[in-house]
């Protein structure tokens, strides 16, 4: 594989409750963002977050920051 340059993940949406018609999908865009950084570490390419990272309008505590920081 050649050299990659960066990553690019848009649109993220990082939530726990996401798809509120599904209840019982939580975490998903986690577990996703999770893969990307990942990939990025073992490809030792940058990750590039263009926007919508956080779903802004259903948040109301610091868990998703938590999350990031931690990845």
């Amino acid at each position: 594989m050649p050299q990659l340059i960066a990553a690019v993940v848009a649109d993220a949406h990082l939530s726990w409750d996401t798809w509120t018609t599904h209840p019982d999908l939580n975490g998903d865009s986690f577990c996703s963002f999770a893969q990307c950084v990942d990939f990025c570490t073992r490809n030792r390419c940058p990750l590039i977050l263009p926007g919508d990272v956080i779903n802004k309008s259903v948040q109301s505590d610091g868990a998703v920051i938590s999350f990031m920081r931690a990845q």
